[in-house]
């Protein structure tokens, strides 16, 4: 898959920058949660892509995670995707819900949101991720996200990134991005 390594590895880099930047000293356990991280997506080798309009909700530090993984999955799958907290989600775009959408949870422990939700009988799937320490739980986190989308890649034999097929749509991206920047 082209150019996955370096998003990647520029996502995680500024994850820790931010953090540092906070003053939250982070411990180099980096080859411990990618492994972590990466057990973790077998768990869900199972999981179908979504056919249509995917919602991908999360709080707290999963809010932020489901962000990512809604740009990943917009950027390598030209899926449409959604994310939002939970709480915002249950509000108001809950009732725009079509029986086609797909909703995924990224959390640690939401058995009972997800049953409820589950109940909506849409294509649904709980990621539970996780971890005592909230260190651990984020870099673990991040890693089984890249590996998960580097997973449907393989699965459904996705060479190229959607955007980088998408050639009139990226013209006009980077053109509104970089040439009106200057």
């Amino acid at each position: 898959m082209t150019n996955t390594n370096t998003s990647y590895g520029t996502f995680t880099t500024n994850v820790v920058a931010c953090l540092e930047l906070a003053g939250i000293s982070i411990p180099r356990k980096f080859q411990r949660w990618h492994r972590n991280g990466m057990d973790m997506v077998s768990r869900f080798n199972h999981v179908s892509f979504p056919k249509h309009v995917l919602h991908i909700l999360g709080n707290g530090v999963f809010y932020p995670l489901a962000i990512y993984a809604s740009l990943k999955m917009t950027e390598f799958f030209g899926v449409t995707t959604i994310p939002n907290k939970m709480e915002e989600f249950c509000h108001t775009p809950v009732f725009g819900i079509k029986p086609s959408h797909a909703i995924w949870i990224l959390g640690r422990t939401e058995d009972n949101t997800s049953h409820k939700l589950g109940n909506l009988k849409n294509e649904f799937k709980f990621f539970e991720l996780k971890n005592p320490d909230l260190l651990s739980e984020l870099f673990e986190s991040i890693f089984f996200l890249q590996g998960f989308m580097l997973l449907l890649c393989e699965k459904y034999d996705f060479t190229e990134l959607k955007y980088v097929l998408m050639k009139k749509v990226l013209t006009i991206s980077s053109d509104i991005i970089y040439r009106n920047a200057a």
